[in-house]
């Protein structure tokens, strides 16, 4: 059972720190300096914890498929920011006040451990495909089933496999 004191030390690890600086490097994403919050570290360890994944099998997955990985991850966020469409919660014929555009606001740096989830679902997805809906809905997402098949195409896609 990983605890908040684990996802800590992982997050602190120099293979997981390496691996974060790849990614700031490579995608040109912002960092936060300091520790997520105890919410924060507490929802990563809940996402460990039901995948059933152990933190040294995360830190050998970081460990040998560096490039690999990367490249999955720096898609995964791509796409979460883009599917953050913020033009939905608008009923049709309202509009957004244009004084109100997210465009106009200064991004806030990502949290240490914002990479766990898609270290994660990669994992499961690379040895263990049949177990991303379980997963899934393990953690209550909505639409398991509908995105568990996104998500093995979507590995499938970046990796071209």
């Amino acid at each position: 059972m990983v605890d908040i004191a684990a996802v800590k030390e992982f997050i602190q690890h120099p293979v997981y720190v390496c691996f974060i600086e790849r990614l700031q490097k490579e995608g040109k994403l912002s960092m936060s300096e300091h520790l997520p919050s105890l919410a924060m570290l507490n929802s990563s360890a809940r996402v460990i914890n039901k995948s059933k994944v152990s933190i040294k099998e995360l830190l050998n997955l970081l460990s040998a498929e560096k490039e690999s990985l990367s490249r999955y991850v720096l898609a995964y966020v791509d796409k979460v920011s883009k599917n953050d469409d913020l033009e939905e919660e608008y009923p049709e014929g309202e509009e957004q006040d244009p004084s109100e555009n997210p465009d106009d606001g200064v991004l806030f740096p990502y949290d240490r451990d914002f990479a766990i989830f898609p270290v994660v679902l990669f994992y499961i997805i690379k040895n263990q495909p049949n177990e991303v809906l379980p997963f899934l809905m393990a953690l209550r997402r909505p639409h398991a089933k509908a995105n568990a098949k996104k998500e093995l195409l979507f590995y499938k896609e970046v990796l071209e496999v």
